[in-house]
């Protein structure tokens, strides 16, 4: 039997029996509340037991209270952060900032890449101990570009970015199929100072694909997703949200005021009333 056909079925019990239905309903809706929040805590318990294993300078950090990684398509690197609570004569020396370290959760890797920091905080008999670290690919958002002319000529998108990843160690991974991707770039022109990411991320919109970093450290240029391949299930998949609606630095109305040589065309005709444009919706 169909759900529309229990509706039916309820609506012609309804006028015969409208307390004893009313209390079936409220009895069916409190076991499928019942039923999402235990799929939700088999959800919670599973990534609790998932273990997450720290490899830094031949040793195996595990044991973890707090624990935080951010990986996205928008950005160059991925990150991390751990935090653990240890007795104050315990040595934490081995856990050296700039060490080359690989992140696993559940035994798959999550992170390769390097300690950026380490923290800790002793009160009395406790002592805190907290490390954070990012992708390999870090050194291409700290790093400016290392060329000796700052300009490349007639070459590829991939070639240039192998050409700028060299010196740090990295590897391009291309997959990217978009129409023009590969075609060659007349003249790409870096400016002095300017970094590797910023430099690969505009070249990579010019050429209309994704630039991000894998697990394993390396730069990979990707087509930007057009298929949708699941669905976030708030107390399922999705354990919270959170949700901000702010007004700040939210204006209805921007003023553009400059000379007509300096702010537009000469012998532009436009009046300082038809420059003020409102904001939209």
């Amino acid at each position: 039997m169909t759900e529309r056909d229990l509706s039916l079925v309820d609506d012609r019990l309804l006028a015969h029996y409208p307390e004893d239905l009313a209390l079936a309903q409220k009895q069916r809706a409190a076991k499928q509340q019942l039923a999402t929040q235990a799929q939700g805590n088999e959800q919670q318990e599973k990534l609790t037991d998932t273990k997450v294993e720290l490899f830094l300078n031949g040793k195996i950090f595990s044991g973890w209270k707090t624990l935080s990684v951010f990986r996205s398509l928008e950005a160059m690197s991925g990150q991390f952060d751990l935090g653990i609570a240890v007795r104050p004569e315990d040595d934490v020396s081995v856990l050296k900032a700039g060490s080359s370290l690989i992140l696993k959760m559940g035994g798959q890797t999550v992170i390769t890449g390097y300690l950026d920091e380490l923290r800790q905080r002793i009160e009395g008999e406790n002592k805190e101990v907290a490390v954070s670290g990012r992708d390999k690919t870090a050194d291409l958002v700290d790093c400016a570009v290392i060329h000796s002319s700052y300009q490349f000529k007639g070459q590829t998108l991939k070639q240039i970015a192998e050409t700028i990843c060299k010196p740090f160690g990295i590897n391009v991974v291309w997959v990217a199929t978009e129409a023009g991707a590969t075609e060659v770039i007349p003249v790409w022109q870096v400016e002095p100072g300017e970094t590797a990411f910023d430099t690969l991320s505009k070249a990579a919109r010019h050429k209309g694909v994704l630039v991000t970093s894998d697990v394993d450290g390396n730069l990979v240029f990707t087509d930007p997703g057009k298929t949708k391949v699941g669905n976030l299930i708030l107390g399922q998949n999705l354990l919270s949200l959170e949700v901000t609606d702010s007004w700040a630095q939210r204006f209805s109305l921007y003023r553009i005021i400059g000379d007509a040589e300096q702010g537009g065309a000469k012998g532009d005709k436009q009046t300082k009333d038809e420059s003020e444009l409102p904001l939209g919706d």
